[in-house]
């Protein structure tokens, strides 16, 4: 009985820290932004493309600018006359054949928009020739007018949403040739938007401003000092959201064409002939296996390479013999043997009978032979030559 008391004393006392626990501490939740997802990451202006789709407007998303209007090329872009091309970058190369098909396309009601988020100067949009026959420019704001007059937004004035506020890149205005039709600027300097917007006389235009559009033909030009405006941090931001709609009204699809960097020639291997790599390998190794001399640690060899001198005999003998200087070769031996030999005689001038009879008591050897071997001319095949230099050259170490 006390056992099963202080049982169920114990589970009174857990029971109560339980309620005590669920009633007195205070539950708190708290959201943590984990950032883009990945895919978001890749592309800056994916929160664009998701929006306009919720208003049936495609957006293309990464276009290449040698893309457009190029039927041969392996993604082709022929946008219609009423969608809208967006180049993010002034920094985007436009060849001088795709700038002429650009101005036919705005001359028939199209519309582009160009980012010139890029250094001062016309020099830099030296690869964009679109730029260039428009007379492109950028230039910095006067530090001490920026001081005076900055003001945070660029306030424009639309036809569907009145008076909007976006914030395009501050430090730099727009100039473009004065042979141009300009139909609206905007700047960041005071709300630069057009009063009357009907009659071209009757239009104020702010030398310096930061969204400058451009008439050709029936359609437009929108040159801005920043496009970054629609990316995923900026699309939510002031008024920018409104602009993009009142710029895309009409269009059925926005082409956004996109600066990339080259891909190295090693990137472009692996991605259309991987094959390559493994070829290079292969050969690497034959190389390696057909120069190696040795692999592993050296071994010293303790044998000694004998060469006895009756094998250069016969070897030099054979070398004389296939060269037809066979003869040549017995007679430079038989007198250099001659030779040392009258150095060991007495007498200046020994006879050959005194000489033969001399060498046969050193080598004793019958005088009968030495004379056949040193004084006689022979006919001799490979065997007898290589046999007679031999004895002739054993007389010689004899000496």
């Amino acid at each position: 009985m006390k056992i099963e008391a202080r049982h169920f004393a114990i589970a009174g006392i857990c029971l109560i820290l339980v309620v005590f626990i669920i009633f007195n501490l205070e539950r708190v939740e708290q959201e943590i932004d984990q950032g883009f997802q990945k895919e978001a990451n890749e592309e800056p202006f994916l929160a664009l493309q998701m929006h306009m789709q919720s208003y049936n407007i495609d957006v293309i998303l990464s276009g290449k600018a040698e893309d457009l209007f190029e039927d041969n090329s392996l993604a082709p872009l022929n946008p219609h006359y009423t969608d809208l091309i967006i180049f993010d970058t002034a920094e985007i190369a436009v060849s001088k054949e795709i700038s002429n098909k650009l101005f036919a396309w705005i001359e028939q009601g199209g519309h582009v928009i160009v980012g010139l988020d890029t250094l001062e100067g016309a020099s830099t949009f030296t690869g964009n020739h679109f730029l260039r026959q428009l007379e492109v420019e950028t230039h910095d704001y006067d530090r001490e007018l920026l001081d005076s007059e900055f003001n945070v937004s660029t306030k424009i004035n639309t036809a569907d949403f009145g008076e909007i506020n976006v914030n395009v890149e501050d430090s730099l205005y727009i100039t473009v040739s004065d042979n141009e039709e300009l139909v609206y600027s905007a700047s960041v300097l005071s709300s630069a938007y057009v009063d009357e917007p009907i009659a071209q006389d009757k239009i104020h235009f702010y030398d310096k401003a930061s969204i400058i559009q451009v008439a050709i033909g029936q359609g437009l030009v929108t040159l801005m000092t920043d496009v970054q405006i629609w990316d995923n941090y900026q699309i939510d931001a002031e008024d920018n959201a409104f602009y993009i709609h009142q710029l895309a009204k009409e269009a059925d699809a926005i082409y956004l064409m996109s600066f990339s960097e080259p891909l190295m020639w090693y990137s472009i291997i692996v991605n259309f002939s991987p094959a390559f790599y493994w070829i290079l390998i292969f050969v690497a190794l034959i190389n390696i296996w057909f120069f190696a001399v040795r692999f592993g640690a050296i071994k010293q060899v303790e044998d000694t390479v004998v060469t006895y001198f009756s094998q250069h005999i016969k070897v030099a003998g054979l070398f004389y013999w296939d060269t037809g200087q066979k003869h040549k070769l017995i007679d430079d031996v038989r007198s250099q043997l001659l030779d040392e030999l009258r150095l060991r005689m007495s007498h200046p001038n020994p006879s050959t009978a005194s000489m033969l009879a001399a060498l046969s008591n050193i080598s004793s050897w019958p005088e009968a032979s030495l004379h056949t071997l040193i004084l006689e001319p022979i006919n001799l095949n490979e065997t007898h030559f290589i046999k007679l230099m031999q004895d002739l050259q054993a007389l010689r170490k004899m000496i």
